[in-house]
């Protein structure tokens, strides 16, 4: 007896295949089995790498012009004295002082609304909605606070040469290297100095440094090497073909670095933002983007402003919102196969 294998037919397979498709994808779609993790909020950016080179700075001088009026609430070395890296010389009172880090709070708070306030209202100027005098009005708010927020950070960035560290009771400044120390006037316990006054002077010790250039714009504070991590105390006055010659504090043993030698090393500067794995980038039409979820996965566009190691630095509304940062080209293309936009 002969059996006869009966022949399936491929368009019935073909139909139950296609009606199954959508289950399966709704099915992935219900419960994304990737990674999520929160993105980590950071103050500083890092900046393109350069090179830098080590070089003897010979009895360089470092001077503190208050930024602002303080009260000395004590005094901790006497003018001439020699001292070491990280030695008190100086406590510093006085409402400007105390209140620092909340005038700093203020100035970001209000120059990023100002921002906001004219990048979601530009539609509405373009089609005529709002006048051009309050359009103008609010131009010049945001380029107000901005400049604002920009005299404090700089402020912030000078104090931080002196390692200050803020207490309940004022700021003290520690010595930024080893050297002698020089007052500009006599500093009794209560005296009051006007914003501009000249502080204190450093006369360093010699030591060896690292000096690079930077575009004159950039405001940078540190400077990492393959095995340390210095600041930068010292930048030129001067603007040569656009950029500036920075110097950082002493090299520590630890860097293993020799006079002369020449190495690529990453400025960072002060700028708040996020950082995330490299793997969580991915491009869409508009450029950078990241996947947020888990719940609903979507794209969201960044703005990437730099990359160290293994960390991509960059801005982006994503407060409180995870990242993918595994397996995110199959899930961006699950995003795309569901109907997302690239």
């Amino acid at each position: 007896m002969v059996k006869h294998q009966q022949q399936r037919n491929p368009g019935i397979l073909t139909l139950i295949f296609a009606a199954a498709l959508p289950l399966a994808i709704g099915a992935k779609a219900a419960g994304w089995d990737y990674q999520w993790q929160q993105a980590e909020a950071v103050t500083q950016m890092p900046l393109l790498p350069v090179t830098a080179e080590v070089v003897q700075n010979v009895q360089a001088t470092q001077t503190l012009v208050l930024p602002f009026e303080v009260q000395v609430h004590t005094v901790y070395v006497q003018s001439g004295q020699q001292v070491q890296a990280g030695e008190p010389l100086l406590k510093l009172s006085g409402p400007q002082v105390l209140n620092f880090a909340e005038r700093l709070d203020i100035a970001e708070h209000h120059a990023k609304a100002a921002a906001l306030r004219l990048r979601d209202n530009q539609a509405r100027y373009a089609a005529g909605d709002i006048l051009r005098e309050t359009w103008l009005e609010w131009q010049h708010q945001a380029h107000q606070t901005a400049l604002e927020l920009d005299a404090l950070r700089q402020q912030q960035q000078l104090l931080a040469q002196w390692q200050a560290k803020t207490g309940s009771d004022g700021l003290t400044l520690l010595a930024s290297s080893a050297g002698t120390v020089l007052f500009g006037a006599e500093l009794p316990a209560g005296a009051q100095l006007p914003a501009g006054s000249r502080l204190l002077s450093m006369q360093q010790s010699q030591q060896t440094v690292l000096e690079l250039r930077l575009p004159a714009a950039q405001q940078a504070n540190s400077v990492q090497t393959p095995n340390c991590t210095l600041a930068l105390t010292w930048r030129s006055g001067v603007v040569d073909q656009q950029f500036r010659r920075f110097r950082s504090s002493a090299l520590t043993p630890d860097c293993a670095l020799l006079p002369g030698q020449r190495l690529s090393v990453q400025p960072w500067q002060a700028q708040e933002g996020y950082k995330l794995p490299r793997q969580a980038i991915v491009q869409d039409g508009a450029g950078d983007a990241v996947i947020t979820g888990p719940d609903t996965p979507a794209l969201l566009p960044v703005r990437v402003l730099g990359r160290s190691g293994n960390w991509v630095y960059l801005q982006a509304d994503l407060a409180g919102k995870p990242v993918a940062t595994a397996d995110v080209a199959a899930l961006k293309g699950q995003l795309q196969g569901m109907g997302g936009t690239e």
